[in-house]
């Protein structure tokens, strides 16, 4: 029911879908989430910054849920940086989103590297919140083994 409102022209009833989905990962005990990933995923290219960020800030509460796509899920965000959004400020934005989750699920990740090495490359982001974010993760995990 709630996958219906993803395909919704009006973006709150979307934001709202993305929002109840990922938190009713948690209870998702059919794995109907991982029948629906491309179709949320997809949302993280969506010209709109709010449905990107949305998607991102989920992102921590699904792979919580679902360590079994906890990569899938990286993969997913770290396409952030290569995704034309409305503005550039918009992409700075959201790249400090991500960062947020990153550092949320950052215990559960095989791949350590590639997720430290996007930080790192946000590091002299122009927006001053993302690079204090990019900072602030950097200090607590630049230091992990992959």
């Amino acid at each position: 029911m709630f996958v219906e409102y993803l395909n919704s022209s009006i973006n709150i009833v979307k934001l709202g879908g993305i929002k109840i989905i990922s938190n009713l990962s948690k209870v998702d005990s059919k794995n109907k989430f991982d029948k629906i990933f491309d179709t949320f995923y997809s949302f993280i290219s969506d010209p709109e910054m709010t449905t990107a960020a949305n998607v991102s800030k989920g992102s921590s509460i699904i792979a919580k849920a679902k360590s079994h796509l906890t990569e899938n899920i990286t993969n997913q965000l770290l396409k952030v940086s290569n995704i034309k959004y409305k503005t550039e400020e918009c992409k700075n934005i959201l790249i400090g989103h991500v960062i947020v989750s990153f550092d949320k699920m950052f215990k559960q990740l095989k791949d350590k590297s590639t997720v430290i090495e996007f930080v790192e490359n946000n590091m002299n982001n122009p927006r001053k919140g993302t690079k204090n974010k990019a900072g602030k993760f950097l200090k607590k995990y630049r230091n992990t083994t992959a």
